[in-house]
């Protein structure tokens, strides 16, 4: 890969509170949280193994959908398309913390 096309995963540690996360259009099932960790590892390592550099972010245990912080971004070299994670809440909160650097 050349530098205009390397592969970045920004990632965020699950948040302790992530059994308060988000919910739309499903029934709420319990949520492991030392499961949902060892499968964010997983998936932190496998975009690792296919060449992907993993920027891993500070946590933001406040924030119940924090560990989803690559959904809120696709850029490549012609176009970034940017989305709204936060449901439709209007709270940006969790944006401001967790994107400053």
């Amino acid at each position: 890969m050349t530098a205009s096309n390397t592969l970045i995963a920004i990632t965020r540690p699950v948040s302790p509170s992530i059994t308060e996360c988000e919910l739309t259009h499903l029934q709420r099932d319990p949520i492991d949280v030392a499961l949902a960790e060892q499968q964010h590892a997983a998936y932190e390592t496998l975009m690792g193994l296919l060449g992907a550099k993993v920027v891993r972010v500070e946590a933001a245990p406040d924030f119940p959908d924090a560990v989803f912080v690559e959904d809120c971004a696709v850029v490549v070299n012609e176009v970034a398309v940017i989305t709204r994670p936060d449901g439709g809440a209007g709270d940006a909160r969790w944006w401001r913390r967790g994107h400053r650097r």
